[in-house]
């Protein structure tokens, strides 16, 4: 059975004059924020989607990212600002056919555990208003996708955490919504299925259908998204088509060194060092295309003391724009507010050399 054909069994009939220019945008936030505490939460969000556009959000965890998928899901209300999915603010989407034009999976999905996974994606398929033969057609097509058809007769309590994640997914993908939100897709989902999705999501973008991924994969965000925004301490730090964000770093290039133990180090003063960040036994560092910027690297890292194990140059991608345009921004308010550093004395130097913290 081939993908396409049953992906287009929903879809419903184009609306005259249905252009996409003349359509009403699927997502358009204005002023949004949402507080939990100093710090929490989103703030000032501006942000229109055309309708058949696959948007990525992509940050780190606490950046507010969730927290904005689940204001656009419908599930949590904006203290202040406006949003509106296809037209329809957020405070009126709770009419049933406004609910079957979205559907959104979040990392851990709620089950009936005493049903099989094939009667959990049925009720849910019959929820969005689908009729019986469709169902049957669609669910032996995703289970048979997802790898899970001889286990769809199984009870789901006995599902692994991967095996929920493909059902909570599938289960979205059957019903074809108009609107796709998907948070943390790729978590706990193996290679293969994985690549099914990234194949699923992009056949819903060439139909004019929406999709709404947030975030920290950025490989995956790469292979499936148009454009993407970066999230950093609840705001949006960039917004832009994947090209545009890896235009930046078609001059650089991309060094990952690994430690043998994992040692703390200072940020090296290089030039053409555009970003650097450690974690673990793991150094990330963004530098100009100057053949002598990754030797004079990595000496500078021997001289901290660090115990260098492997190094990987590589070209940019989209983890690397991230990085580059969320560390500038916290690097320049960090300097703006920071005093200027006094030169560090001999004994700091020393311990640094041997990776002894300060």
């Amino acid at each position: 059975m081939e993908a396409t054909a049953v992906a287009r069994a929903a879809e419903p009939e184009r609306r005259p004059g249905g252009d996409r220019e003349k359509r009403v945008p699927a997502i358009v936030a204005r002023a949004l924020a949402r507080a939990y505490g100093p710090g929490k939460g989103v703030e000032d969000i501006d942000l229109e989607i055309p309708e058949g556009e696959c948007f990525g959000i992509l940050g780190r965890n606490g950046s507010g990212k969730s927290t904005l998928t689940r204001l656009l899901s419908g599930t949590e209300a904006a203290d202040s600002g406006s949003l509106a999915v296809f037209g329809v603010p957020a405070r009126l989407r709770g009419s049933p056919a406004m609910k079957r034009r979205s559907c959104a999976v979040f990392d851990r999905s709620v089950f009936w555990e005493n049903l099989s996974g094939r009667e959990n994606a049925y009720f849910f398929a019959r929820s969005y208003g689908m009729e019986d033969g469709e169902i049957q057609e669609r669910l032996a097509f995703f289970f048979d996708l997802a790898g899970m058809d001889e286990r769809a007769s199984d009870k789901v309590a006995e599902y692994s955490f991967g095996m929920r994640r493909k059902l909570g997914i599938l289960e979205a993908l059957a019903v074809d919504p108009d609107l796709l939100i998907l948070d943390e897709p790729s978590i706990g989902l193996d290679a293969a299925f994985k690549l099914s999705l990234t194949a699923q999501i992009r056949e819903r973008t060439e139909r004019g259908k929406t999709t709404w991924i947030s975030g920290n994969d950025p490989e995956f965000l790469e292979g499936t998204a148009s454009r993407v925004g970066f999230m950093e301490k609840g705001r949006l730090a960039a917004c832009a088509g994947v090209g545009e964000l890896l235009r930046d770093l078609r001059k650089t290039q991309t060094v990952l060194v690994e430690a043998e133990v994992p040692t703390r180090v200072d940020r090296p003063a290089l030039p053409g060092l555009r970003a650097f960040e450690q974690d673990g036994d793991t150094i990330s560092a963004v530098i100009d295309g100057d053949p002598f910027g990754v030797p004079r690297l990595m000496d500078a890292l021997v001289r901290q003391g660090f115990p260098i194990r492997t190094i990987e140059v590589r070209r940019g991608n989209l983890r690397d724009a991230f990085l580059l345009r969320t560390l500038a921004r916290t690097l320049a308010r960090l300097l703006a507010r920071t005093p200027a550093v006094m030169p560090a004395s001999g004994r700091d130097t020393e311990g640094a050399r041997h990776g002894v913290p300060r």
